[in-house]
């Protein structure tokens, strides 16, 4: 019995969303330590709408968050804490994953009902691919439930090989089919989290998977860098409401910052320096102004990171038509990791008009310079992200 791809994408959908607890005031998730900043992965849904975001590491011990990095079209976000983290994961080095591996999954799900330390599930990657053959995920039989999106899918290693994003609604094909599908879930493929981070200029650690751990072993390791998230929403972040960049149509043409010097100047590249040392401590307004000054002084890399906190709304308003020209000095440039951000805003309509050519346009510039994520999108993932 054939089933429309659509159909089973639906249903795929309808539990993206559902993976995060819901509740009338807040939603719930898992996050996973990656960053010896304070960086925790999670999936974006997690993290939708959010007044306030905080982070659990410590029993009774909660951090605020704030939000870093997102990519809505791979579900997949990054935030921050202050603090230093007892431990972090790496992701998996060596061999590829095959079908049959038993891997190990950790999160909080259906929290306030279930267990509040960490739980943890077994199973196998059942295939390599997910609904109608995407190459971003596994396919999982470890169980999971509404709660447990952005926890760790980890190796025999106990290294993490992809990100717990969905399962299938059983209820839902079940009257579309008449059978019950059993032990079908979904998680983010390792290599689609580690471009995104790539893309993002995110630090993370890897190590080679050479052992076998009992999986009670593996929880030991893991539960340290196993994130509780709660997002808060108040009245003015509903489902209804729109960021600033929505508020209002984007301009026809995006606003362009003044044209800077060809050269990249040692003082651009302190100031640059600078900038990260500010975003890394959290001080976003000091942070992009030594990113502008920078990026004034030629730095396409400085162009780069304003455009993204532009786009994101760390340290300003955010305005995706602003952020478009930012990086659109910085592609000028040369600079690929501007060029896979223009590609991804044409493909979601953000600061520019819906473009999926001109997307696969700037996409492939990026990938034959070298940048993994668009060549990641353009494999396997374009059509799926220029529908968002």
């Amino acid at each position: 019995m054939q089933i429309a791809g659509g159909i089973l994408r639906m249903a795929l959908a309808t539990l993206i969303a559902g993976l995060a607890h819901p509740a009338a005031a807040d939603a719930v998730g898992s996050g996973i330590v990656i960053g010896t900043h304070g960086e925790i992965l999670t999936n974006a849904h997690v993290v939708e709408r959010c007044a306030k975001i905080s982070v659990h590491l410590s029993p009774g011990i909660s951090e605020a968050a704030a939000l870093v990095a997102r990519d809505q079209g791979n579900d997949l976000a990054v935030i921050r804490i202050n603090s230093s983290p007892p431990a972090i994961a790496a992701f998996r080095e060596g061999r590829p994953i095959r079908p049959g591996d038993a891997v190990v999954a950790l999160g909080y799900p259906l929290s306030g009902l279930l267990a509040s330390s960490v739980n943890l599930s077994v199973g196998n990657v059942s295939a390599l691919a997910g609904l109608s053959d995407d190459q971003r995920f596994f396919q999982i039989s470890a169980p999971v439930q509404p709660g447990s999106s952005g926890g760790p899918l980890l190796d025999a290693s106990g290294h993490l090989v992809g990100i717990v994003t969905a399962k299938l609604n059983a209820a839902q094909v079940a009257r579309m089919t008449g059978d019950i599908p059993q032990n079908v879930n979904f998680a983010i493929k390792a290599e689609v989290v580690r471009a995104f981070l790539d893309s993002k200029g995110i630090s993370y650690r890897a190590a080679k998977s050479d052992q076998e751990m009992a999986a009670a072993d593996i929880g030991d390791m893991a539960r340290p860098f196993t994130a509780h998230i709660r997002c808060h929403r108040s009245n003015a972040v509903s489902a209804g409401a729109t960021s600033p960049s929505q508020a209002s149509p984007a301009p026809a043409v995006p606003p362009t910052p003044p044209a800077p010097p060809r050269q990249e100047s040692t003082g651009a590249q302190e100031l640059f320096r600078r900038g990260e040392a500010a975003f890394a401590a959290m001080k976003l307004s000091d942070a992009l102004r030594s990113f502008r000054q920078a990026a004034e002084e030629g730095h396409s890399d400085a162009m780069n990171k304003v455009g993204i906190m532009y786009a994101m709304g760390q340290g300003v308003e955010a305005d995706a038509a602003t952020a478009m020209g930012w990086f659109r000095q910085a592609a000028e440039k040369g600079n690929i990791y501007a060029m896979g951000n223009i590609g991804e805003l044409y493909a979601k309509g953000d600061g520019v008009a819906k473009d999926c050519d001109a997307a696969r346009e700037w996409l492939t510039k990026a990938a034959a310079g070298g940048l993994a994520s668009a060549q990641q999108y353009l494999h396997s993932g374009f059509e799926g992200l220029c529908r968002w």
